[in-house]
């Protein structure tokens, strides 16, 4: 074991649990949060401070600091519509729906400048900044995936430097994902049932954008989003699956 650095946590939680009622349940959580630290991440040989004597220059957000958390889970079983013919019956009635849906904040990130110019040998120099290159939120989504934020106050760090810029200043777009799931059973014999279920990922086929470019020295992706976690960076994607058990 190493004494390798200090963090800071606090939080609100809230959890909604309904119990099952009228065929209904649902379970919900929401956490309000702040992690501060100086090293998120302490694996043998892995060095995230620029600054080789100054364990404070890399005090700030952690790397998975989350404000807004927020999930929401449901199971809805549907009535077996026993007024029906049996056909009907079978087919329409005890199909039980479930969900998930997950909104939280995107993760914070800094900007590096993607040179030693400090000569400390570890290559994780900040950039300089000559003013604020956050941009409006609320921008449509076109121009943010465009230009996140503002390269033009971003460059690489003065000779000598380790960059003025803090750790993970800027947060990156939360993430927003719905999932859902049907299926009924289906009795065969007397100890023989067969379960339909399917699958639904990304139900509303909204995109999840990647953490846009942080290197001054790449600009060719520096301030555009990365790449979503379903589907491409200007596109969104629905998957579904279907199988059969007994």
């Amino acid at each position: 074991m190493a004494d390798a650095g200090n963090s800071v946590y606090h939080s609100l939680q809230v959890t909604l649990d309904k119990r099952f009622s009228r065929n209904f349940s649902v379970l919900a959580f929401y956490t309000f949060s702040k992690s501060i630290d100086d090293e998120s991440v302490n694996n043998q040989f892995t060095i995230a401070n620029p600054h080789p004597t100054d364990t404070r220059f890399h005090r700030g957000l952690s790397d998975y600091d989350l404000p807004h958390n927020f999930r929401l889970s449901a199971v809805l079983d549907l009535p077996s519509l026993s007024g029906l013919s049996t056909p009907l019956r079978r087919l329409l009635g005890g199909w039980t729906i479930t969900n998930i849906l997950d909104l939280r904040s995107g993760l914070p990130f800094g900007l590096s400048s993607g040179r030693d110019n400090s000569f400390s040998g570890i290559g994780l120099d900040r950039a300089d900044l000559t003013g604020n290159p956050r941009l409006p939120s609320d921008r449509p989504k076109a121009e943010r995936i465009a230009r996140y934020f503002d390269p033009r106050l971003a460059g690489v760090n003065a000779v000598g430097t380790y960059g003025n810029s803090s750790r993970n200043f800027l947060r990156g777009i939360g993430p927003f994902n719905t999932d859902a799931a049907v299926q009924k059973t289906f009795p065969v014999r007397e100890r023989v049932q067969v379960l339909l279920r399917g699958e639904f990922f990304n139900l509303l086929n909204h995109a999840n954008f990647g953490q846009p470019g942080t290197n001054v020295s790449s600009p060719a992706n520096f301030s555009m989003s990365g790449v979503a976690s379903r589907g491409g960076p200007s596109t969104s994607h629905t998957s579904s699956n279907w199988s059969i058990s007994s």
